[in-house]
């Protein structure tokens, strides 16, 4: 499985200074410049708030620190002097995860086509996706780049409910948390009819003892929104990832989220803290609904389990557009609230793209302390120039004004600080070594190779069995030492005393491969066997060829 290091921020909720990112727009799109603290108003739940931090974030490229040297007339692109180039930090997150399959297939045909002829000199970009099992560190090589682009699939979806309960996450969820009384009557008078049962309309209350088969319809809602929960707590987790990715490299930094969207309702605070990190580590999102154009359409079968009535009907075309909409809010939230952009009710995904891949020339950082005591609600903001004009304003929303809970004691794995060190540790009887992949021609990369002399190796168990687990780490690392992709694996021994003796003289090997492109890197290698803890553990070089 994907192994994701430890994050090395730790995100708090300190609403003591309040930092907006801010992007200035003209009518054509574009970012103005200029601007100063006295240009712009804060207000927060409509109290206006004294600026106290601002800061400009430039993105055009440095001017030479000398002048050019003498040359050939001017207009001769070969012999030009040429300004140095800065670079820039683009990552593409491809949600993996929520698209359909066409959705996919045109969001990666759109951005071939934007790495095709957006990229120059100086950009650095990296592929990432929501399931974390097709990611490809930042890079130059547009080849590499499109090569991985081609090989993005699916990597699975929320099951959806059968039989007679059947539902939609965004049903679920607005009878999970309460929102919508008459989508619950709705459900369970469905599922009635689909029973064989009668239930008189309109009768069912939150606070009533819900009668058949309405405890079933509850139950069935909560388990899908606790999955659909845990996926979209999972889709932010690789955002808040790909942040502290982006986070290490020098400046222009910034994500491009293809996505259908997720549910994010009751996860507030959740995108609030990635919209924090976000901001400090200076990391413009920009979201992209791939979805495209919809219309209000819906497939009657799939009510109730085709047990469904005019009240049905009326429901389902009530709640269809929001439906579509709900998923979109994460991917707004995101974008709006980090100075972002977000390029949505579009089929033209090339210009989607396009727009989304250029960072902004210049934004600003805007910050004010709020006067009075956090109350734990959410806090809209509103930024605007004081001096009116046709330009536009691209800002955070709002905040979660809460008081900052002190760090949660989590134990560390022994395992997680070997990964992260640099140190050499010989205590698993073995030996710790590369080589090429080999299972798949056309798909370059290294394997790590754990070797274990289990006749040395200590065992539990009885009955003449020995048992025993083993936890492996594989970290790929740039040579600047840049996280480039991982796995974790585990195994569980569970040997008989034939196969213990069959495999003493030559002890065992288990293997983790990591796809990359060619070009050099760092392997950082950890095993450890789960009956004495002990642990190995080192830095291999490796060439990818």
């Amino acid at each position: 499985m994907a192994y994701r290091p430890p994050s090395q921020h730790i995100l708090k909720v300190d609403t003591r200074l309040v930092e907006i990112g801010v992007v200035v727009r003209d009518p054509r799109g574009h970012s103005v410049a200029g601007f100063t603290k006295d240009d712009f108003e804060v207000t927060d739940e409509g109290k206006n708030r004294d600026i106290t931090a601002f800061s400009v974030e430039s993105a055009a490229p440095l001017a030479p620190s000398a002048p050019p040297p003498a040359g050939p007339a001017a207009g001769n692109p070969a012999e030009m002097a040429h300004d140095p180039v800065s670079r820039r930090y683009l990552a593409l997150v491809f949600d993996d995860v929520s698209m359909q399959v066409n959705e996919l297939a045109l969001a990666q045909t759109a951005a071939w086509r934007f790495l095709k002829d957006g990229l120059r000199a100086g950009d650095h970009i990296g592929l990432f996706t929501m399931s974390g099992t097709q990611n490809l560190g930042f890079t130059t090589d547009f080849p590499t780049l499109s090569d991985a682009l081609g090989k993005l699939h699916l990597s699975g979806r929320t099951p959806d409910a059968s039989g007679c309960s059947t539902m939609t996450p965004h049903e679920a969820y607005l009878i999970a948390n309460r929102i919508d009384l008459s989508t619950l009557n709705v459900k369970v008078a469905e599922t009635a009819r689909c029973l064989g049962l009668h239930v008189p309309p309109d009768v069912i209350r939150w606070t009533d003892v819900l009668p058949e088969p309405a405890p079933g319809v509850m139950g069935l809602a909560n388990a899908i929104w606790q999955q659909v929960l845990q996926s979209s707590r999972a889709a932010l987790f690789t955002i808040d990832r790909v942040v502290d990715a982006l986070a290490q490299m020098p400046a222009g930094r910034s994500i491009l989220l293809a996505s259908s969207g997720f549910l994010s309702g009751t996860l507030e605070q959740e995108m609030d803290a990635i919209i924090r990190h976000a901001l400090h580590a200076g990391v413009v999102i920009n979201s992209l609904d791939a979805k495209g154009l919809y219309t209000g359409a819906f497939s009657a079968e799939k009510g109730g389990g085709g047990h469904f009535d005019e009240r049905s009907v009326a429901n389902m075309q009530l709640i269809s557009s929001a439906s579509k909409e709900a998923p979109n809010d994460a991917l707004a939230s995101l974008a709006y609230n980090t100075g972002g952009l977000w390029f949505h009710n579009s089929n033209d995904l090339d210009a989607g793209f396009h727009e989304l891949g250029m960072r902004p020339e210049v934004s600003y950082l805007v910050g004010f302390s709020p006067g009075e005591k956090s109350n734990g609600k959410y806090h809209r903001l509103r930024v605007r120039l004081k001096a009116p004009g046709h330009n536009t304003v691209q800002a955070r929303l709002g905040y979660m004004a809460v008081e900052p809970a002190p760090p949660a004691a989590q134990r560390e794995r022994r395992l997680d600080t070997l990964a992260a060190a640099d140190t050499v540790v010989d205590e698993v009887p073995g030996a710790l070594t590369t080589q090429p992949a080999l299972s798949n021609p056309a798909e370059r990369g290294v394997m790590a190779v754990f070797h274990v002399d289990i006749k040395q190796l200590h065992f539990a168990g009885t009955d003449g069995v020995r048992q025993q687990k083993l936890s492996l780490i594989a970290i790929l690392l740039d040579t600047n030492g840049n996280f480039v992709t991982a796995k974790e694996g585990v195994v569980m021994l569970a040997l008989k005393e034939p196969a213990f003796n069959g495999y003493s003289p030559d002890g065992m090997n288990f293997m983790l491969t990591l796809p990359a492109p060619p070009g050099s890197y760092r392997l950082r290698a950890v095993m450890e066997e789960g009956v004495d803890g002990k642990a190995s553990a080192r830095t291999l070089p490796v060439e990818i060829r």
